[in-house]
C-alpha cells in the first residue's frame, strides 16, 4: 500500500491544482471585467468622437455659411459699387454731353455772331461800295473846278476798290459784286443753319443716348438687385435646407448613438450579470475549496504532527543508538589506548633488554638482520679506498 507520505504529497498536488484553478477562474473574472471595462471606455470614446465629429461638422457648416454670407456680401457691395460707379459713368457721360452740347452751342453763337459780322460788314462794305460809285458817278456827270483831296476812310475804300487797270468799274459790276456777296452771305446763313441743325441733332442725340444709357444702367441695377435678392433667397433656402440636414443627420448620428449605447449598456449589463453570477459561483467554488482546503489543511497538519512524533520517536531510537555506539566506540578506543600502552610498554622494555646486551661484551658476532645491518651500514664512517654498496639515504 502507499505510504502516508506518498498520500500527503498526493494530496497537496491535488490541493495546488485546485489553488492554480481558483487563480485561472479569478483571473479570467479579472480579464471579463477588464474587457467590459475596455468595452465601456470604447462606446464612451466613441460618443466623444461622434460629439467631436458633430462638432466639427457644424463648425463646417457655420463656416461655410459664413463664407457664403460673405460672398453674398462681397456680391451685394459689387452689385452696389457697379451700380454707384454705374450712375457716375452716366452722370459723367451727361455732364460731357451737357458740356460739349454748351461748347457746341457757344461754338454755333460765336459762329453765328461771326457770320453776322461778316454779313455786317460785307453790307456795310457793298454800301459804301454803292454810295462810292455814286459819288463817283455824280463827281464825273458834274465838271470839277478843282480836286479835293478825299478823306482817308473814302480814300482807303476808293484805293482798295480801285482796279488794277485802268479804266473805271461799271455798275454792272458793281451789281455782280453785291449779288455775289448776298449770295455768300445767303450760303454762310445756310451753313450756319445747317449747323445748327447738326448741333441740335447732335445735342438730342446725346440727350437720347444718355437717356438710354441711365436706363440700361438703371434696368441693370435692377436687374443685379433682383438678381442678388434671388441670390439670397437661395442662399437663405440652401442654408435652410443645410440647417435641415445637418439637424437630420445629428439627430440620426444621436438616434444611432443611443441605439448603439442601449445595446452596449444591454450587452454591459448581461456581461456584468454573467461576471457577477460567474463571481457568486466562484466565491462559492472558493469558500468550498476553501473549506475542504482547510479540511485538508486540518487533515496535514493531524497527520504532520502524526508524522512528527514517529520522527520525534524515530530520532530518539536513532539517538540511543548512537549513543550505545559511542559508548561502544568510547570502550573500544579506551581498549586500544590500553593496547598501544602495553605495546608501548613492551617495546620500550625490549629497547633497554638492547640496550643492556649491546653494553655487555659479545663472545662471538652474530649475524645482523637485515635492517641492522643496513642501519651499521649508513652509520658507519666510509673509508678510504673503498666504495659503498649500499644506495644512498633519502635526502631530508
Amino acid at each position: 500500500p502507499p505510504s502516508p507520505q506518498a498520500n500527503q504529497a498526493e494530496e497537496a498536488l491535488r490541493q495546488q491544482a485546485r489553488a492554480e484553478q481558483v487563480k485561472r477562474q479569478q483571473a479570467e473574472a479579472e480579464r471579463k471585467s477588464a474587457k467590459l471595462a475596455k468595452q465601456k471606455a470604447e462606446a464612451e470614446r466613441e460618443a466623444r468622437e461622434l460629439a467631436t465629429r458633430q462638432k466639427a461638422e457644424q463648425e463646417r457648416s457655420s463656416a461655410e455659411l459664413a463664407r457664403r454670407h460673405e460672398k453674398e456680401r462681397e456680391a451685394a457691395e459689387l452689385s452696389a459699387k457697379q451700380k454707384v460707379e454705374a450712375e457716375r459713368e452716366a452722370q459723367a457721360l451727361a455732364v460731357r454731353r451737357k458740356a460739349e452740347a454748351e461748347e457746341a452751342k457757344r461754338q454755333a453763337a460765336e459762329l453765328a455772331r461771326r457770320h453776322e459780322k461778316e454779313r455786317e460788314a460785307a453790307e456795310l462794305s457793298a454800301k459804301q461800295r454803292v454810295g462810292e460809285e455814286e459819288r463817283r458817278q455824280t463827281a464825273q456827270s458834274q465838271p470839277q473846278r478843282r480836286k479835293r483831296r478825299a478823306a482817308p476812310q473814302d480814300y482807303m475804300a476808293a484805293s482798295q476798290d480801285r482796279p488794277k487797270r485802268r479804266g473805271h468799274r461799271s455798275v454792272q459790276q458793281n451789281n455782280v459784286e453785291i449779288a455775289q456777296a448776298q449770295a455768300e452771305l445767303a450760303r454762310r446763313q445756310q451753313e450756319e443753319r445747317k449747323a445748327a441743325e447738326l448741333l441740335a441733332k447732335q445735342r438730342a442725340e446725346a440727350e437720347r443716348e444718355a437717356q438710354a444709357l441711365a436706363a440700361r444702367r438703371k434696368a441693370e441695377a435692377e436687374e443685379a438687385k433682383r438678381q442678388a435678392a434671388e441670390l439670397a433667397h437661395r442662399q437663405e433656402a440652401e442654408r435652410k435646407a443645410a440647417e435641415l440636414s445637418a439637424n437630420q443627420k445629428a439627430a440620426a448620428e444621436a438616434q444611432a448613438l443611443a441605439a448603439r449605447q442601449q445595446k452596449a449598456l444591454a450587452r454591459q449589463q448581461e456581461e456584468a450579470r454573467k461576471a457577477a453570477e460567474l463571481a457568486v459561483k466562484q466565491k462559492a467554488e472558493t469558500e468550498r475549496k476553501t473549506a475542504e482546503l482547510a479540511k485538508q489543511r486540518a487533515a496535514a497538519e493531524a497527520a504532520k504532527r502524526q508524522q512528527e512524533a514517529r520522527q520525534t520517536a524515530e530520532l530518539a531510537r536513532r539517538q540511543e543508538a548512537e549513543r550505545q555506539a559511542a559508548e561502544l566506540s568510547a570502550k573500544q578506543k579506551a581498549e586500544t589506548d590500553r593496547e598501544a600502552a602495553e605495546s608501548a610498554k613492551r617495546k620500550a622494555e625490549e629497547e633497554e633488554h638492547r640496550q643492556a646486551a649491546q653494553s655487555q661484551p659479545q663472545r662471538r658476532k652474530r649475524r645482523a638482520a637485515p635492517q641492522d645491518y643496513m642501519a651499521a651500514s649508513q652509520n658507519r664512517p666510509k673509508r678510504r679506498g673503498r666504495r659503498s654498496t649500499l644506495p644512498a639515504p633519502p635526502s631530508p
